[in-house]
């Protein structure tokens, strides 16, 4: 009897370590199908990932790999992130107070809804102390810049390893992908006078690149407004290195015509663009004086030197004073 009672303790011990193990890594099959869905092309990943959680509903990796491949997503992302909110919303309220669903709602909320994230994991933990994935999730949001908290990190982080020695945590937010090198490739190619044709495409390419970055950054609350207004104007100005670049390639190219139509879309846009957005809109004035003076059109060089001189008359700048000056005297332009 004392055997039997023994042996079944031990099968309870085993099954408990077992599911605690499948709270820390997933399992070798789970691993390799979340593998082939993450290299599903473009849109079909997402389809991919949704498939895979119809056929495991109640494994935890493949949830959580499905929330990182909608964060991951270019196009449509708050949308994506908006549905994917409503799914779990959905899925926790259905579910009385389960610790799978609520974990899985707190997670989608992770760098969205952060506050109500560490709300949900320390409502699962004071249920289960030993819920490893909640540790983990809060490791991750107090080891972040915006919500910085090196104590209690360290003790999530304690926590966490004691029951999954060997897993890691990861970094948030996970990498944005970097500041387009294509408009430097596209520049490079004009000057060489070499590889021409494929201007245009790496300029759209650039374009679109860094616009993702950005989309990236707008819905999460890693970043301040400070670095999501920083990264919205290094689009605006890759607008600007682009369409110059365009309008370089067009004129080498003996397509005069087309030219001269980037030249007054930029004119265009200059007039409206903002003001107050002051280091695009004085960056845009020098470009396009540069571009005219190239296409030898003195009068379009006068005409936005004096804009830029009306700027600095309502709002005095020393520096962009000499850049000015500086420009007139390249330009051979003196003032009005």
């Amino acid at each position: 009897m004392f055997h039997a009672a023994t042996a079944a303790c031990w099968l309870l011990l085993c099954a408990a370590l077992r599911a605690q193990t499948n709270l820390c890594e997933p399992t070798p099959e789970i691993r390799g199908e979340i593998e082939k869905a993450a290299a599903a092309p473009g849109d079909g990943q997402i389809a991919a990932f949704v498939r895979l959680r119809e056929a495991h509903p109640k494994d935890l990796f493949v949830h959580m790999r499905y929330q990182d491949a909608v964060e991951e997503r270019e196009q449509g992302l708050q949308g994506l992130l908006t549905n994917m909110l409503h799914e779990y919303e959905h899925m926790s309220a259905g579910s009385n107070g389960s610790t799978f669903e609520m974990y899985l709602l707190g997670r989608a909320l992770e760098g969205i809804s952060t506050l109500q994230t560490i709300s949900l994991m320390n409502q699962i933990l004071e249920k289960d102390p030993g819920y490893a994935p909640a540790h983990r999730t809060l490791a991750e949001i107090y080891g972040s810049k915006a919500f910085r908290d090196p104590e209690k990190e360290r003790l999530e982080r304690a926590k966490f390893a004691g029951l999954c020695p060997g897993s890691a945590i990861a970094s948030r937010p996970y990498p944005l992908p970097p500041i387009s090198p294509l408009l430097d490739q596209a520049d490079a190619l004009l000057k060489q006078g070499a590889g021409l044709s494929r201007i245009p495409s790496l300029v759209e390419e650039a374009m679109r690149q860094n616009n993702w970055r950005m989309q990236r950054m707008r819905p999460f609350e890693w970043y301040t407004a400070e670095e999501k207004k920083a990264a919205a104007r290094e689009v605006q100005e890759g607008y600007w290195t682009g369409w110059g670049i365009l309008a370089e390639y067009y004129s080498k190219t003996g397509q005069a015509e087309k030219a001269q139509e980037q030249l007054a879309a930029m004119e265009q846009r200059f007039t409206s663009l903002r003001r107050d957005q002051v280091s695009t809109w004085w960056k845009a004035g020098t470009l396009l004086a540069d571009l005219f003076h190239r296409a030898k059109q003195p009068v379009k060089v006068r005409e936005v030197l004096d804009r830029m001189a009306g700027y600095l008359a309502q709002k005095p700048d020393d520096t962009r004073g000499a850049q000015l000056e500086k420009l007139r005297q390249k330009y051979g332009i003196g003032t009005s």
